[in-house]
């Protein structure tokens, strides 16, 4: 507990310096601005209103409002730096660690051997990938559309508006600030106010999975065999998966699940019988589903969150293995069974989208779905006296995964 609570004292300290100091330049929004006049103005975004962008200009302290009508051409630019993505990855990674290594219970290696195992699996990836992803733009617009220029008012900015009194200038910020052009390729869609990804690669979305085949076969037969158990009602999966968005406010894609282990044991005991079934199952899980966006990520235009709602259909194909055995004092019978079925399922999902930059995303979603039914085999043993009848359970899936996505 010493070593918890010390471990979780420093994160913390970390964590106070990262997030609550005065906020760095590197987080502002750079703005380089020709107006009409051909005249070439730098600074931080400190507001926009309905009809005018007011800059700050760091070098000389004191800012600039300039109406809409006066800008011929506009560029954005908000980026963090590798350092600070990284030390939040390794911040809320190493605090998960704590919690779930460095408790009271002890195991067979120790809490510190798995301890050191997180840091390297899951605290070093993690803080690496949030670093990498923290270089990359957040924002990126370079524009001369009348429209788009338009489109400013409507942006959610604020939360990187420069306040003089709130800001601490640095030198590297500066020096950002002059590095700052125009880009040869004017008009990129991707670079655009309104920008919306069309393609989505989902590598990687683990989760925990439950499914209800373990317990409807315990209810079937709970009244034959008073003694049961389960091996395992939910467990960490993984998900692959690819999507389409022929509009900002739907898509559809496809999913695939990582193979599910689960299992389901019955026992009968007295002086003279005994009786005992066991049904493990494995499957995996294939799903096309169709997403409404409520708050479609518009590049520029709307915030970084997005929330969607939607249908899946899905399809699996449990691999049922059953093992009996009924016998008395004297002798016995064991038996083996497999059986396959395929069942299709209809199901729900919400999600929720937050994009770190616009080719690089985090998912939060749910999924529950309803499949068709699956049959249970009938049984007899007339010489031990174990039988029943063939029956029907209805299984249900339910998953909650969080995963990385990768738009473009």
């Amino acid at each position: 507990m010493k070593a918890r609570l010390l471990v979780f004292l420093a994160v913390s300290l970390l964590h106070h310096s990262v997030f609550c100091q005065l906020m760095p330049d590197r987080k502002a929004i750079k703005v380089l601005l020709e107006t009409n006049d051909q005249e070439q103005l730098r600074g931080y975004l400190a507001d926009i209103t309905e009809d005018s962008v007011t800059l700050f200009f760091p070098e000389n302290g004191y800012d600039s409002t300039l109406s809409y009508e006066a800008i011929n051409r506009i560029v954005l630019l908000q980026k963090s730096s590798f350092l600070t993505g990284l030390i939040k990855g390794f911040v809320f990674s190493e605090t998960l660690i704590v919690f779930t290594t460095l408790g009271e219970n002890d195991s067979y290696f120790g809490p510190w051997f798995f301890f050191v195992l997180g840091n390297f699996l899951i605290v070093a990836p993690t803080s690496l990938l949030t670093g990498l992803v923290a270089m990359t733009p957040s924002l990126y617009i370079d524009t001369t559309s009348p429209t788009n220029i338009l489109k400013l008012r409507k942006t959610r900015f604020n939360k990187f508006f420069v306040q003089s009194d709130s800001i601490r200038i640095t030198e590297k910020g500066i020096a950002r600030l002059h590095r700052l052009s125009f880009s040869k390729d004017l008009e990129k869609p991707s670079r655009q106010l309104g920008y919306s990804p069309r393609f989505y690669l989902q590598p990687f979305e683990p989760g925990i999975w439950w499914t209800s085949i373990g317990d409807q076969i315990i209810e079937n037969y709970q009244s034959q065999f008073p003694e049961v158990s389960q091996d395992r009602r939910g467990q960490i999966e993984s998900s692959f998966g690819v999507g389409y968005s022929p509009n900002s406010h739907w898509e559809v894609g496809y999913q695939l699940t990582s193979s599910f282990y689960g299992g389901s044991s019955l026992a009968y005991y007295d002086t003279n019988v005994s009786h005992s079934v066991n049904y493990n199952y494995e499957f995996v899980m294939h799903s096309v589903y169709l997403l409404r966006r409520f708050s479609p990520y518009l590049h520029g235009v709307s915030d970084n969150w997005q929330f969607n709602a939607g249908v899946a259909i899905s399809q699996m194909t449990p691999d049922l293995y059953t093992y009996i055995y009924a016998g008395d004092d004297m002798n016995g019978s064991y038996e083996e069974r497999n059986s396959k079925q395929s069942l299709f399922g209809l199901g729900v999902i919400g999600s929720i989208d937050h994009y770190v930059s616009k080719s690089f995303s985090f998912c939060l979603r749910f999924q529950n779905s309803w499949f068709t039914s699956m049959r249970i085999d009938d049984y007899s043993n007339q010489e031990f006296g174990l039988s029943w009848n063939e029956s029907t359970i209805n299984p249900r899936t339910t998953s909650l995964s969080l995963g990385m996505r990768l738009q473009f």
